[in-house]
This record gives structure tokens, C-alpha cells and sequence, in this order.
């Protein structure tokens, strides 16, 4: 089942698995305090299983003012990793930004070892490094006067999922949008505890298509696209070895202070 008008079409359908349609007589779930916040629970569930692989976050931009000899920004609130900070080497606008605009990068260190190496003066070029510590987002060495302006820093991240609201599309792959809705049923059936053997009958007639199963493709669909990449992933140390992370099963082999242990999610 494809889903082109958002939330809407979630709801709907999701009442028609649960076998309560809008139009009864008397609606045993309500759409906002019920059926709503189950399809959102669930589609957040499901953006979480593939957040450690690329799969569950969006990358965002954020503005910022650089201030002289600041070193630490507020962090966006939706902010779940840190990829990089920009800032204007001259002091120009980065929202309207010509090409020709100096564009300094700062990487991402650990806040401790960014820290020390500032206090030691092993950097003092402005915007060596940049580093994430509780709510702040820090910039060693901090801005300078002439990179003082209206947005002149630019947070690079990855943001956490928000959730569903009218006429959003779930940022998923459209033949998994049915998933959400099922394992949403499922849910309201069992607030109620109600017999849900005929459920999967009902709907797909005689090869019921159990959410297990349909769990069980979207784990196995992540999988075939995390191959694609995790060559590069093992490159960069994150995993031990290609095969490393089984989403299938939910373990994943990652490297843990200095040694490799297996993990589940």
C-alpha cells in the first residue's frame, strides 16, 4: 500500500486494519489522542532502527552569529550528531553567501582534546576544530573580529526525526509505509486486548501478510542498502569488518574502546 496524502492516508488505513473506520456509527479510537500518536510511535521506532546506519536522521543546516573570542554556540534542539561548523573567514552573511565567499571548515574533535589543545596553544588558528559538549557546540580557536557578523557560522548535523503531522510523508521508503500502520494496529488492538487472529484475513484475503513478516523485509531491504556502503563504513573504523553489522537479527560488531564487542539495538 503506497500512502500520497500523509498522515491522512495513515490513519485511514490504519482504522481499516483495526476494522473502526471514521464513518462508524461510533468510533471505538480517536484519530489525535489515539490513533495518531500510535502511528507516530511506531514510525519513530522505525526511523531508530536505522538511525546508527544512516538510515534514521536528516542532515540539517543551522545559522549562527559569530561572536569575537566566543567559544561556545547553542546546539540545535533536534541536533543528534555533529558533522561539521563553517564559518565566514570575512564576516559575510552565510545565508546568502556568494561562491567566492571564504568558507572556513571545522572538523569535529572530542571537547576534551579540543579543549587541551586550545589551552595549549596547539590551536589558535580560528576554526580548527569544532566539538559537542551537553548543550553547546564549541569552536577552538574561537572567531575572530573580522569573522564577526549575522550568520556567519553554519552548524552542519544530523537532526533527529520529528514527528508525523498533517499531510507529512513518513521519511521511509514508500513500499514500507504500510508497516507503520500495521504494527500501529497492533498497538491499539492490544491497549484494548482484542482478539486480532482475523485481522491480517481480512486485509489481505487469503495470504495474510503478518507484520512480522513485513518487519522481517524492511530489516532485510536496510541490510541490502547498508552493503552498499559498508566498505566505507569499515574504513572509517566504525564497524570491524565488512558483514560486521547484522540488522536482520539487531547485533552489530563495533569497535569499543580499543577492542571490538558485539552489540545489540
Amino acid at each position: 500500500m503506497l500512502f500520497d496524502s500523509g498522515v491522512p492516508s495513515l490513519v485511514s488505513w490504519t482504522r481499516a486494519l483495526i476494522g473502526d473506520p471514521a464513518s462508524a456509527a461510533s468510533p471505538q479510537w480517536d484519530d489525535t489522542t489515539e490513533v495518531e500518536i500510535a502511528i507516530n510511535r511506531q514510525y519513530l521506532m522505525l526511523r531508530e532502527i536505522g538511525r546508527g546506519f544512516g538510515g534514521g536522521t536528516t542532515t540539517k543546516r543551522a545559522l549562527d552569529d559569530a561572536v569575537a573570542g566566543q567559544i561556545e554556540y547553542d546546539k540545535p534542539d533536534d541536533l543528534v550528531k555533529l558533522e561539521a561548523v563553517e564559518l565566514s573567514g570575512n564576516g559575510a552573511n552565510l545565508s546568502t553567501a556568494s561562491p567566492s565567499t571564504e568558507i572556513i571548515y571545522c572538523r569535529p574533535w572530542p571537547a576534551e582534546k579540543a579543549y587541551e589543545a586550545y589551552n595549549t596553544e596547539v590551536l589558535t588558528e580560528a576554526g580548527t576544530r569544532c566539538f559537542l559538549q551537553d548543550s553547546k557546540i564549541g569552536i577552538v580557536a574561537p572567531p575572530t573580529a573580522a569573522m564577526v557578523g549575522t550568520n556567519t557560522i553554519r552548524f552542519l548535523y544530523e537532526a533527529s526525526t520529528a514527528e508525523l503531522t498533517t499531510n507529512d510523508e513518513p521519511e521511509l521508503p514508500r513500499p514500507h509505509h504500510d508497516l507503520i500502520c500495521m504494527l500501529a494496529a497492533i498497538e491499539l488492538k492490544d491497549m484494548r486486548d482484542m482478539d486480532f487472529s482475523s485481522l491480517w484475513v481480512r486485509v489481505y484475503g487469503q495470504h495474510p501478510f503478518d507484520p512480522a513478516s513485513r518487519m522481517f523485509q524492511f530489516k532485510s531491504a536496510m541490510q541490502d542498502a547498508l552493503a552498499m556502503h559498508e566498505d566505507t563504513i569499515a574504513a572509517q573504523g566504525l564497524i570491524s569488518q565488512r558483514g560486521s553489522i547484522d540488522i536482520v537479527s539487531g547485533t552489530a560488531r563495533r569497535r569499543r574502546s580499543g577492542s571490538w564487542a558485539r552489540d545489540r539495538y
